[in-house]
């Protein structure tokens, strides 16, 4: 089977894009065809999910698998994860999340399904339109948040002496060069 997707946006109004996929391919392939078609860098964090008719997320098809050994989910994983076991009908839902840091995401659904006919290579891009959202907010985009300079830095924070002080006011003998000295007070 082939899955049509339409993808929006509601950040940019004007992007819309469709994608056609076999219904047995992954969301990796299909991650990579939005990377590709939207010219973003591929390596960072994204996910799925899958949508229910409140806007409610449920399943997280996630690109790296990064739970743990007490997790008792199930870890969907995009690389293994085939687009049919996540959705399957006609009007089904997922959000597309590109950037963690903003939880920007791109809404996909389900408007067509027809048989394969074998000819084409899929995943592909069948149409894209407007203007695409971009992957990582910059400070001007950020909109009254503070700039990279105002920000509090790592730096800043190991070179201000008022964080080197104890609990009372007083200046702390503690001194660390790397993370061995942090495991020697412990």
């Amino acid at each position: 089977m082939i899955y049509q997707l339409e993808i929006t946006s509601k950040e940019k109004l004007d992007f819309y894009s469709k994608v056609e996929i076999k219904a047995n391919q992954t969301f990796l392939q299909l991650h990579d065809c939005i990377q590709k078609s939207m010219n973003y860098d591929s390596t960072v964090i994204t996910s799925f999910y899958s949508i229910d008719n409140n806007e409610v997320r449920g399943r997280e098809v996630c690109l790296f698998d990064m739970s743990g050994e007490n997790d008792d989910d199930d870890v969907y994983v995009m690389d293994v994860t085939e687009i049919r076991e996540v959705i399957s009908n006609l009007n089904d839902k997922l959000q597309y999340l590109f950037d963690f840091f903003d939880n920007r995401y791109l809404d996909i659904n389900l408007v067509e399904i027809r048989n394969d006919d074998d000819k084409d290579e899929y995943p592909k891009c069948i149409e894209i339109k407007g203007e695409i959202p971009p992957q990582l907010l910059d400070d001007t985009m950020l909109n009254g948040m503070k700039t990279s300079e105002e920000r509090f830095s790592a730096d800043d924070y190991l070179n201000d002496p008022y964080l080197m002080d104890d609990e009372y006011g007083n200046e702390s003998e503690v001194s660390f060069e790397n993370i061995d000295d942090y495991d020697n007070l412990m």
